[in-house]
């Protein structure tokens, strides 16, 4: 595999976001791993299998998954291995087109998955509910939450929260909050 331009923390932060949606722990990514990411995230929000709400969560994101294995799977396998993960990342990571087309759309679904409420803001208790899909302890989940709410005001406001999935995609600053959006990137 060629070197990658992108840096060690973005790599770190992205092998760790591949370990989380590697859900059957295959050293793969593909649709079937999605489905059960999914499945998770509809637990946490309470969402029957069976609900509108369930099958629109898994539209949403199965789109972005289509989206992005399309361009991420290099031997059109249907299923993406770490090495094609970083090489998809490392060779988009100058593209300005990258975050309209593919970051974007993962914000806008997970902001609008985690305001439950519908009132722009994430408090504690909306991401708490990403805790089984991110593999994450109750404690961690408090940890990652302290870390990104800056102002200590026990809310994220939808900018923030969007902001800070820019910042785990694109920041090379070690402090940037946003790095542990998806939980302690550094485990």
């Amino acid at each position: 595999m060629p070197p990658h331009s992108l840096s060690a923390l973005r790599q770190q932060k992205l092998r760790y976001l591949f370990r989380i949606l590697d859900v059957n722990n295959s050293g793969r990514i593909d649709a079937d791993d999605i489905q059960l990411f999914v499945a998770a995230l509809a637990a946490g929000r309470n969402y029957p299998q069976d609900s509108l709400a369930f099958a629109a969560l898994k539209r949403a994101y199965m789109y972005i998954w289509e989206r992005l294995s399309k361009q991420i799977d290099l031997n059109k396998d249907r299923k993406v291995t770490a090495d094609e993960w970083l090489a998809f990342f490392d060779a988009v990571v100058d593209d300005e087109n990258f975050y309209r087309y593919f970051i974007r759309p993962i914000e806008r679904t997970m902001v609008s998955l985690l305001d439950v409420d519908g009132d722009n803001k994430i408090r504690l208790v909306d991401y708490r509910m990403l805790a089984r899909a991110l593999k994450l302890s109750p404690d961690e989940v408090e940890q990652v939450f302290d870390v990104m709410d800056v102002n200590r005001n026990g809310i994220l406001a939808e900018e923030e929260a969007a902001a800070a999935i820019q910042q785990f995609f694109l920041s090379d600053d070690v402090d940037a909050t946003g790095n542990w959006f998806f939980g302690d990137y550094r485990k």
